[in-house]
């Protein structure tokens, strides 16, 4: 059996002393480096901000939300459901416009004054969100001091992000975390402002599906580099939470992704293309773009579309061509509720079918009649029921973005 002396147990000991002490003097010796390197950077940004014109600066935050505008008429072309009106009910008498119009106008006043709902008047000058919980996936950033908006928009810039899912990126102002304001302390960042905290988002579904674990992996590896870049604390929900959030958000969609339409058609003769044109130009329709479809636009929504198969009122010629039927419709979830889209469909398409001496088919190719119409009504209201059910209001900022 071996022994060890005293002494040298004495000098084994001091031995790892000595290492403990020069492990710890270098962690000190890293942590101060650290520090100053970072102080450092961030020092030689703020120099850079200084030096460019503030006035810009302030007025004109970057943009770090990829596909914020949505193309409203693109979403309109790519409605999943175009359910036909002819299969909700029997045909009877044709359409009494005015009676329809003044039935429904009257049950939506009554249910105005039940529910006694109040419009909020908007704030010039209030931030509203590019961020909702509804339909985003949300990861929440914690700087242990403030950070600069330049170095978080440096950072963000050499990321590369997918243009499938649209994601966002707010910070919360210094001053505005003090302040404990929450309505107006997020903002899109900037380059002179500092920052304790900060969002990043991604949505949760759209048009072509829901989030995959593909994409969902893309997103978190991203987030991840983000916080080292800025020593960030990060806070991920649990990933099979947002893949069954991004699940039911897509069912949901499907539900709601309602196409409503139906056809003027021609009671003898077909009409010529110009004379179309001209009764929808004087209606106040506005031609699309790519002249495939005429747009009826009220108070700065795209409420509802006329069509003619097969025919472009840009490239055809207009004085040769002959169509013997327009089609109108619009996507449910797209349009507020508060301006009735199927009704005002129905007037319009009224008085053109009375212009141009036509009658209103549903797809099936029966009149339109009162019922139908009714019934029609009735079958929309639970859709707009379940979208306030899930905050997601039908023509709001996150009902263009989820159906799209």
């Amino acid at each position: 059996m071996s022994t060890i002396n005293l002494p040298e147990q004495i000098d084994l000991q001091l031995a790892l002393i000595l290492i403990g002490v020069i492990i710890i003097i270098s962690i000190i010796i890293y942590n101060i480096a650290r520090s100053n390197k970072s102080k450092s950077k961030r020092n030689q940004q703020a120099s850079l901000v200084a030096s460019t014109n503030a006035n810009i600066a302030k007025t004109q935050p970057v943009n770090l939300i990829s596909d914020e505008y949505v193309a409203i008429d693109a979403g309109l072309e790519q409605g999943r459901k175009e359910p036909s009106l002819g299969t909700l009910m029997p045909h009877s008498d044709d359409l009494d416009l005015d009676t329809l119009t003044e039935e429904i106008q009257t049950s939506a006043l009554d249910k105005t004054s039940i529910s006694g709902n109040s419009i909020t008047p908007f704030k010039a000058n209030q931030y509203v969100s590019r961020i909702d919980p509804n339909i985003d996936c949300v990861v929440a950033f914690r700087f242990p001091l403030p950070v600069n908006g330049a170095e978080i928009i440096e950072c963000i810039q050499k990321l590369s992000k997918s243009d499938d899912f649209r994601i966002a990126f707010e910070g919360l102002t210094e001053t505005s975390s003090y302040a404990g304001s929450v309505n107006s302390s997020w903002e899109l960042i900037q380059f002179n402002n500092l920052y304790r905290e900060l969002q990043a988002s991604i949505q949760l579904a759209n048009r072509r599906g829901p989030l995959g674990a593909e994409h969902l992996a893309e997103f978190i590896g991203l987030v991840q580099n983000l916080s080292q870049e800025l020593d960030a604390e990060i806070d991920i929900p649990p990933i099979n939470d947002i893949l069954n959030d991004a699940t039911d958000l897509d069912q949901f969609a499907i539900q709601c992704d309602i196409q409503l339409g139906f056809n003027l058609t021609s009671n003898m003769l077909s009409w010529q293309c110009s004379d179309v044109q001209s009764v929808l130009l004087n209606h106040g329709f506005i031609l699309s773009r790519e002249g495939s479809a005429f747009n009826y636009i009220l108070n700065d929504v795209l409420l509802f579309k006329a069509q003619a198969a097969s025919l472009n009122f840009l490239r055809d010629d207009l004085q040769t061509a002959r169509i013997n039927q327009v089609y109108f419709s619009f996507d449910v979830p797209l349009i507020p509720e508060s301006l009735n889209p199927f009704i005002k469909m129905l007037e319009v398409g009224q008085l053109l079918a009375q212009e141009l001496d036509g009658r209103l088919l549903d797809d099936n190719g029966q009149p339109l009649s009162v019922l139908l119409t009714q019934n029609i009504q009735n079958q929309l209201a639970p859709i707009y029921q379940l979208m306030r059910e899930r905050q997601i209001e039908p023509g709001s900022a996150s009902a263009l973005r989820l159906f799209n």
